[in-house]
Formats: C-alpha cells, sequence, structure tokens
C-alpha cells in the first residue's frame, strides 16, 4: 500500500487531507404492501438506503496484521515477492514502519448501500362457518419474519451500522460518530408463530 503525499517537496501536511467518505445517505427508501386472496393475506416491508460509505474499522483489526491476534483469511493474499500485484499489505508485527498496516485510510471505506427486507407476514384467517360452531368472531394464523434477507456490496455482518462512540488509537475523538463498524452486532433474524381470537 502506497501512501503519496499532495507535495514530496513539503511532505505530508495538514492540508493534505481529504475527505474520502460519507456516512449520510443520499437517500433512504422503502416499500409496503398487502394482499389479500380469499381467507389469505400477505404483506411486507422492504427498506434501503443508497448512496453513503462506511468505515469497516472491523477490518483495521482483522486485516491490520500488527498485532498477535486473529486475523481475516484475506489476509492469505497478503503482498509477498511473489505475490507483488495484491492489495493486501505485507505484515508488520513489530511495527517497523512508522504508518503501520492498520492506518484508517480510504482501504477501510466501503459502499454501504443495501435493500433489506424487513419483514414479512404470512396470515390464514379461518372461514366464518367454521367460528360459528365454536362461537368466536375470528382466528388468525400467523408468521412472520423479520431481517431476512440482504442485499449490499458490503463486506461486513451488516451494513445497518450504529452511531459508534468509542475511543480508541483510531478515533480522533469521543463523539458518537455514525457509519463507523467497529464489530458491530447484525440484526438478527427473528421467526415469530402467532394466533389471533377475537371473541
Amino acid at each position: 500500500m502506497i501512501y503519496q503525499m499532495a507535495d514530496p517537496e513539503t511532505g505530508l501536511q495538514t492540508s493534505d487531507m481529504a475527505i474520502i467518505g460519507n456516512a449520510t445517505p443520499k437517500f433512504s427508501y422503502g416499500m409496503t404492501n398487502d394482499f389479500s386472496y380469499k381467507n389469505f393475506h400477505f404483506s411486507f416491508f422492504l427498506q434501503g438506503v443508497q448512496g453513503n460509505d462506511i468505515l469497516n474499522a472491523t477490518r483495521i483489526y482483522t486485516e491490520g496484521m500488527w498485532e498477535p491476534r486473529n486475523q481475516s483469511v484475506a489476509v492469505l493474499n497478503r503482498w509477498t515477492v511473489d505475490n507483488n500485484n495484491s492489495t493486501m499489505p505485507r505484515p508488520d508485527l513489530n511495527n517497523t514502519d512508522d504508518n503501520y498496516n492498520s492506518q484508517i485510510s480510504s482501504r477501510f471505506v466501503e459502499k454501504g448501500s443495501y435493500l433489506r427486507v424487513k419483514s414479512m407476514t404470512l396470515a390464514y384467517t379461518l372461514p366464518k362457518q367454521v367460528l360459528e360452531r365454536w362461537k368466536l368472531n375470528k382466528v388468525r394464523f400467523y408468521v412472520t419474519g423479520e431481517n431476512l434477507l440482504t442485499f449490499t456490496k458490503y463486506s461486513g455482518l451488516d451494513p445497518e451500522v450504529s452511531m459508534y462512540g468509542g475511543t480508541n488509537q483510531q478515533t480522533v475523538s469521543s463523539n458518537m460518530a455514525p457509519g463507523i463498524d467497529f464489530g458491530t452486532s447484525p440484526q438478527a433474524r427473528t421467526f415469530i408463530v402467532g394466533l389471533n381470537l377475537t371473541f
């Protein structure tokens, strides 16, 4: 990995820094709909964002190769003499370089756009002639799934990252910062089976 200075004569200056990502999506969108056929009912909710960037800080630790900790399989494609076209830098366990492999750069900034199937529900309502025998007004069986599918190019566990407010050597402040994935737990995929009774 090569860091190119804006002006080789003056060296790297504060003014050379540039914004390499934007955590704010260009737009958010969603879609919901309901379908009914006879006694069956189906509904869904889709949700997504477009045009945002995510700093995958988890990769700083899993691909940094600068501490004796477990690493991602991606580092198997690291730079070597025989693999000198790799975009993965060589290991630097003892931090022999001033700017070791875990420095924040565009290497860890990824596109965060996604489309997610947030929920789907399939329900069935018993016919009225059946309910008359039980003296019930309505009986409805349903199954609901949440966070069923996610379409994204983001390599992390979940592109729907939360606000990050921790401090470590890679952050410049302790303020809450959006768009940083630092080991964020993914949204749980859940299934609910239920029964509605109306007397």
